[in-house]
């Protein structure tokens, strides 16, 4: 039987056990709860060189992985930095390059905005009155509130009827369009035209302009257009004008129409006419100063000084039917170039066509021609008599003895009747029967009146 031999390990010694122990530590200390790269780096250096020799020469490859580790770290975060340094240089230019661009977009549709309608303005400073005839003077402002330029300028007015143009500042380029060519306006500036005439028409009309001024900004090549309405009042002149007619009258009945004016203001006045309007059915019979003209209706007045004054009575005949009412106009003012007459200042007044209830007869001695004697006294004998189909209540009947030559006012002996302001009145009170007088009706009333006993008659 073989036998078997035990197998002897050799001895070590303290030394080698030391140094043992020296080889197992390593180079560094590092804590446990370390997670960072260089913690794991050393666990891995201490497991790798463990047991690792070469020629009884221990080779430490984690210092040499750690160095690499280390290399690579300082790399990625070197990228990182100019990763980030790229990041916020892109943010930055794109953040320069937006502002950049609004205020391009802003400047461009700044440039490039529609105008508004208060972009370009036109003001119009004009008299808001003027008399017939009287020359005026007014200017159109127009204004450039934009930041460009207009360019093609017109300035067209549309003037009313009966405008006489004398002058403008700059001239029209075309009368007969009323279009004035303007020069080019810079921005923010403004200028005007300048406008001179004379304005005709009805007394108390307004007269209306109307304004349209046409450019292309700088940056358009497109029209526009403002435009201004403004008018004018024409006012009479400062002289008192008046008409007067009676307030009814009969069917084919003469008819007479009186006409005074007064200068009441401080001024003077000249080159006057007087025209009077006629109704259709008015035929003109005379007048106590003579007419010019086929048409009987116009007078050359002339100068009406300060405080002066005059009248013109006509007479006529007026053809109508009951119920109708017609109107009685005259005017005072001027003849022009033109030829036509213009009123600066007029009247009016309506007479009313009826059918007398009343008739009134006065007689003497049952005579409607009175015979009398100087120093003679008259009886006379006024009859009334309801022709209507109705009743009249209240009536009032008037003898007027006013501007009849010859009677001796003194001697009046009027009955019933009131007497006052050399006037017989008769009412219901002092005559009962004239409270109510009914269809057919009739009465009296009586009084009596001297003639004067001397007449004196002055040679012209």
């Amino acid at each position: 039987m073989r036998e078997e031999k035990p197998i002897s390990k050799p001895l070590r010694s303290d030394s080698d056990d030391s140094k043992d122990k020296q080889e197992e530590t390593p180079s560094e200390s590092f804590s446990p709860d370390d997670n960072s790269p260089y913690a794991r780096l050393r666990e891995t250096s201490f497991s790798v060189s463990r047991g690792l020799t070469t020629k009884d020469k221990k080779v430490d490859i984690g210092d040499f992985l750690r160095a690499k580790v280390e290399k690579k770290i300082k790399q990625e975060e070197n990228v990182r930095k100019k990763r980030k340094l790229l990041i916020i240089g892109g943010v930055a230019f794109l953040i320069i390059v937006a502002i950049a661009t609004v205020f391009a977009v802003l400047r461009f549709a700044r440039r490039n905005a529609g105008f508004q309608e208060d972009s370009i303005t036109l003001e119009v400073e004009i008299p808001s009155s003027v008399r017939v005839g009287e020359e005026i003077t007014f200017r159109i402002i127009y204004e450039n509130h934009e930041d460009v330029d207009l360019t093609n300028m017109e300035l067209s007015l549309s003037s009313p009827e009966n405008f006489v143009l004398l002058e403008s500042d700059p001239s029209f380029s075309d009368t007969e369009k009323e279009v004035i060519a303007l020069p080019d306006l810079k921005a923010k500036e403004k200028a005007q035209v300048r406008i001179k005439g004379q304005l005709f028409g009805h007394v108390g009309t307004e007269r209306n302009f109307f304004a349209s001024l046409a450019y292309i900004p700088s940056n358009f090549n497109s029209t526009f257009k403002t435009e201004k309405s403004f008018s004018v009042k024409l006012e009479p002149i400062p002289i008192k004008l008046g008409l007067e007619v009676p307030e009814t009258i009969e069917p084919e009945s003469n008819i007479s129409c009186t006409i005074e004016w007064r200068n009441e203001s401080k001024e003077d006045f000249s080159g006057l006419y007087l025209k009077v309007f006629y109704p259709s059915n008015f035929t003109f019979v005379k007048a106590d100063r003579n007419p010019e003209g086929e048409g009987h209706d116009l007078w050359n007045i002339g100068d009406i000084p300060k405080g002066a004054s005059g009248r013109i009575t006509i007479t006529g005949i007026f053809k109508g039917e009951a119920g109708d009412e017609v109107e009685f106009s005259a005017g005072l003012g001027k003849i022009f170039s033109d030829g036509n007459f213009y009123k600066e200042v007029e009247a009016k007044d309506v007479v009313k066509i009826v059918i007398q209830a009343i008739s009134l007869t006065l007689t003497s001695n049952k005579k409607e021609e009175i015979n009398a004697n100087l120093g003679g006294e008259v009886n006379l004998d006024l009859s009334y008599k309801n022709k209507g189909s109705v009743g009249l209540k209240g009536v009032v009947i008037t003898a007027d003895l006013n501007n009849i030559p010859y009677l001796d006012l003194d001697s009046v002996k009027h009955g019933k009747g009131y007497w006052n302001d050399n006037k017989i009145t008769w009412n219901n009170l002092s005559n009962p029967n004239l409270a109510l007088l009914k269809p057919n009706k009739e009465g009296n009333l009586g009084f009596s009146i001297k003639l004067q006993n001397e007449i004196s008659i002055s040679n012209p």
